[in-house]
């Protein structure tokens, strides 16, 4: 009885996290064959804005929440104090745990090489995309952005401050901006970003 009464008591976004997150969980080798990682990305894409058609910051917003490959953030607290561990929105844990497998994390051209790839930066991408279009300022957004690198760092979840993060936070803002007056698939601007820095930085 508990349980059939829990959906009842979630918001609208944790209703569509866990929504979006069972989508994401149920993708596999054998029911979408030859899928690429960026159409997977763009499926996830078009699967939020079905559930928010009139509010696209809102299904970017859904969309980070489900790529986060994390259920709590840890951080160590200054002078010894211990560590603070803070919940993030998720779906149930068998569901959480079958989605983060399919989460992609080999999309970009210097993913690195062990299991976990690039799992968390789809989360930094969307997530910026998502304060661009709310805040409709790139300056605003970016600030923000580096507010949250610096307090990574000094809160010890990072040991330094991620390049790779920065430029993937910048490419979500920039794609947040261009979604303001034009729909465009995410693998548009994540290619794009692959073929730019291969050909100018390698």
């Amino acid at each position: 009885m508990q349980d059939s009464a829990e959906p009842q008591n979630r918001s609208q976004l944790g209703l569509s996290i866990d929504g979006l997150s069972e989508y994401l969980a149920g993708f596999d080798t054998v029911r979408h064959p030859g899928l690429t990682e960026l159409e997977l990305i763009d499926s996830l894409f078009l699967k939020s804005n079905e559930m928010y058609p009139d509010d696209t910051a809102e299904a970017l917003l859904v969309l980070c929440f489900v790529l986060i490959p994390y259920r709590e953030v840890p951080m160590e607290l200054p002078f010894g104090l211990g560590t603070l561990r803070y919940p993030l929105p998720a779906a149930d844990l068998p569901t959480y745990n079958a989605k983060n497998r399919n989460i992609p994390r080999r999309f970009l051209f210097d993913s690195p090489a062990g299991h976990f790839g690039d799992a968390d930066k789809l989360a930094h991408f969307f997530g910026n995309a998502s304060a661009a279009c709310r805040m409709r300022s790139n300056s605003i957004v970016r600030f923000f952005g580096n507010f949250v690198e610096l307090f990574e760092k000094n809160f010890n979840t990072e040991a330094d401050i991620d390049l790779r993060d920065v430029n993937i936070n910048e490419l979500g803002v920039r794609y947040g901006w261009h979604l303001l007056s034009q729909k465009t698939m995410p693998s548009v601007f994540i290619t794009g970003y692959n073929i730019y820095h291969l050909f100018f930085y390698l």
